[in-house]
């Protein structure tokens, strides 16, 4: 069910991307070039080693991130386990299609990187984002990539793949990390700074 209405969400900012472009009559690149995808590529790259040293392979075994770990055993890991490969795809695609038109399309052509960058990370969140600071800093830093790229290429595809590529990579990683932990998600106690929140 999660995935159906996330599947409408997107379409919905999809829907809105295509109506205030009507409206504004505003031209962006919507063409699909092969450099797209190297740009792509070349822009998760950085994205994806960060998640590295935060979930996985690339973590110094003396850095404790309590936030992060909690964030992922309460949220990523119950949600990501249950998804099946094919969801995996369909939310990477709606996921890049959907937030991209609006947040880099629409919100980042009228009110700038910073701004979008706040709601990208803010409507991610809602509430969770006093609960979950730093993660809210992550994704705000993960769309002000998006919006610079997006700034100095100005091509929508460039940022669509890319985001879609980040999330089916980290989706994909974050599923089998997520099955392979088994009983331990879930089990990591609330760190104090996140208890008071």
């Amino acid at each position: 069910m999660k995935i159906i209405h996330a599947c409408i969400v997107e379409a919905l900012l999809t829907c809105i991307y295509f109506a205030w472009r009507s409206i504004r009559h505003v031209e962006q690149n919507l063409n699909f070039e092969i450099a797209d995808v190297s740009r792509a590529a070349l822009l998760i790259a950085p994205l994806l080693i960060l998640n590295a040293i935060c979930y996985g392979p690339l973590r110094p075994r003396y850095l404790k991130f309590s936030e992060i770990d909690h964030f992922a055993d309460q949220v990523i890991f119950p949600f990501v386990e249950r998804l099946k490969f094919t969801d995996t795809i369909v939310l990477s695609i709606a996921a890049g299609i959907g937030e991209e038109l609006f947040f880099r399309g629409v919100l980042q052509h009228e009110l700038g990187i910073v701004l979008s960058s706040v709601l990208f990370s803010v409507l991610h969140f809602g509430r969770a984002v006093r609960t979950y600071p730093w993660i809210s800093v992550l994704y705000f830093l993960l769309s002000a990539a998006f919006g610079v790229v997006f700034h100095y290429t100005e091509s929508l595809p460039t940022v669509i793949l890319a985001h879609a590529g980040y999330d089916f990579v980290l989706l994909t990683y974050l599923r089998r990390l997520a099955r392979n932990r088994g009983s331990t998600v879930g089990a990591r106690p609330m760190p104090k700074a996140v208890e008071g929140a």
